[in-house]
């Protein structure tokens, strides 16, 4: 297996979003099934007779339980967007890296990038570029 194999591998790896997805639809089911209760506790509350601080109590109850299942879908969600992202800007930097072989030091394209670079008494390295930007 080639370096290139490998590193499609660790990024599958890195990248794959099977196991949130999974637990997203897991949290989704849980949800589901308490927003089912909520509307059965609902509907016997609204077809019979019964303690209102009972029915209160156990209301407050789902519904903070139906919110923190509600709550781990979003999260879960956004780290999958996160993950697809990432995977897509590491997809994009390996097309990139593919057709731009690695730019070699030459002293002229020093002298046609770089002004000058200033080396701090903390150790720090300022390079000011012909364009007058800077990297710190």
């Amino acid at each position: 297996m080639g370096l290139g194999s490998n590193r499609n591998c660790q990024e599958s790896q890195t990248c794959d979003t099977t196991e949130l997805e999974e637990q997203v639809a897991r949290e989704a089911l849980a949800r589901d099934a308490v927003l089912a209760r909520l509307n059965q506790l609902i509907t016997v509350n609204a077809t019979h007779a019964q303690d209102q601080d009972t029915y209160q109590h156990t209301f407050d109850q789902l519904q903070a339980e139906y919110e923190r299942h509600a709550q781990r879908c979003d999260d879960l969600e956004s780290q999958i967007r996160q993950t697809q992202e990432k995977r897509h800007r590491i997809e994009q930097a390996h097309a990139y890296r593919t057709n731009h072989p690695t730019l070699k030091y030459s002293d002229d394209a020093w002298n046609a990038l770089i002004d000058h670079a200033t080396v701090h008494t903390d150790g720090t390295i300022t390079v000011t570029f012909k364009d007058e930007s800077r990297t710190d």
